[in-house]
């Protein structure tokens, strides 16, 4: 079947359909309430994406409202710009919220990938002296010992 063979999608293609009213429905809560959540976040980064994210999804519910009901006091040729318009507009609107966002946490999380990375040691190993273990291990065992007859001694006391 040729591509020139097929029917045109037009309002009478979608009369009665409840699937798309349900679809223009919540198109349109979703916009909204995703503009008015953008309107809470008051001047952060995420603002402003998420407003456009709000209008892309306007457009896209606009071209299906375009294509359900402007056909039947629109021409055809006018149904199908305002439907491919407002869809190519509101797809590009995502698309360019989209890429604020995502450029926005590969930033935070190259930052937070900065510091938590490993210091570097500036003495390698072969270099650090090695009486500096033993020091340390001296230096727990004298505490522990110090301990053990601080505790001897309390005990001897109160016999």
């Amino acid at each position: 079947m040729a591509l020139s063979d097929m029917a045109m999608v037009g309002p009478g293609s979608f009369a009665g359909s409840v699937l798309l009213m349900i679809a223009i429905a919540i198109g349109l809560i979703a916009a909204i309430i995703t503009y008015m959540n953008s309107r809470r976040l008051k001047g952060e980064v995420f603002e402003a994406p998420m407003i456009h994210l709000s209008i892309g999804m306007l457009f896209v519910t606009l071209s299906l409202i375009d294509v359900t009901f402007f056909g039947y006091f629109l021409g055809a040729a006018s149904v199908k710009v305002i439907h491919d318009v407002s869809f190519i507009i509101g797809l590009g609107l995502m698309l360019f919220s989209s890429v604020k966002i995502t450029r926005f946490l590969t930033g935070v999380e190259s930052f937070a990938h900065k510091l938590t990375e490993e210091p570097v040691d500036l003495m390698p190993v072969e270099e650090k002296p090695a009486s500096s273990a033993k020091k340390k291990k001296s230096a727990k065992t004298s505490k522990a010992n110090k301990k053990k007859a601080s505790k001897s001694s309390k005990s001897k006391k109160k016999k």
